[in-house]
């Protein structure tokens, strides 16, 4: 939904700018040194342009719609804040310290974890079982020669054949095999884990890049672009493409960023850190 409308306000932005220039034609044509097919030309991209202002609204609406659904709330007005620049890395926690949290929190691995400790426990209740379990016994015994008198008995079960060596043994082999699982689980979720930040870095370092080195000749590029049409040394196509190629590289910083948050969103699927839902 925050790219959606940072789309839109892009595109927004790139139609003011062409209003800006089509005043700079205008006042041309009107000082005679510029032909009307500058206006008529300036006139279809200002449609053009309107339609693409109006697509990227529809998609806005659209995100913010389906964001008011999944919040069961249709008639909620969905507006979003934030910021798309790149964060600094310094101050995004490493891997050791995701792993940490990812161990409790991913639920694989707490179902694995849980499945191999009632597989111990199970071994443990087998062998309880096979322990011989005494039976105390207590008589009253009236005898009219003896007398009467109290008899007490103890009752051991000694295994010899039945030592249930087989049922402990399958509990055994239960237990390594729930324990493999654990450990592949948990081999899984940390190549899992390695793989989105390493993606996470190389896109958070693509936006850099790209800030650094293509978003800084934008104005200059569109400062050049409306010189040359005012001194002549330049044409209305040549103004309408630099002014598409400046949006053009705005709509790519956004998609490279858009990318970025993806890679964000992935390692924090891989770290188990999702945001809890209040009822």
């Amino acid at each position: 939904l925050l790219v959606a409308q940072q789309r839109y306000k892009l595109w927004q932005a790139a139609q003011d700018e062409l209003d800006k220039a089509g005043r700079i034609v205008k006042g041309q044509i009107e000082a005679g040194t510029r032909s009307r097919y500058d206006g008529a030309r300036l006139n279809l991209q200002q449609a053009q342009m309107s339609m693409q202002v109006s697509k990227a609204q529809a998609a806005l609406q659209d995100a913010a719609a389906r964001a008011a659904g999944i919040a069961a709330m249709p008639q909620w007005q969905v507006r979003v804040a934030g910021s798309l620049q790149a964060a600094d890395t310094r101050m995004q926690p490493g891997y050791d310290q995701l792993w940490n949290s990812a161990q409790t929190r991913l639920p694989t691995l707490r179902a694995a974890q849980a499945e191999l400790e009632r597989a111990r426990q199970k071994i443990k209740l087998e062998q309880r079982e096979a322990l011989p379990t005494p039976t105390v016994g207590v008589a009253r015994i009236r005898n009219s020669v003896d007398g009467n008198f109290n008899q007490l008995g103890v009752n051991v079960e000694i295994p010899l054949f039945d030592r249930r060596q087989g049922a402990i043994d399958r509990a055994k082999v239960e237990a390594d095999q729930a324990e493999l699982r654990r450990d592949a689980a948990m081999l899984a979720a940390q190549s899992e884990l390695q793989r989105a930040l390493q993606q996470l870095a190389l896109r958070r370092s693509a936006v850099q890049d790209y800030e650094k080195e293509g978003l800084a000749q934008i104005a200059p590029l569109q400062q050049m672009a409306q010189d040359a049409y005012k001194l002549g040394k330049g044409t209305i196509l040549e103004l309408i493409d630099a002014l598409g190629s400046i949006n053009e590289h705005r709509l790519e910083h956004l998609e490279l960023v858009k990318d970025m948050l993806d890679a964000e969103w992935e390692v924090r699927l891989a770290s188990g850190d999702l945001p809890q839902l209040q009822p």
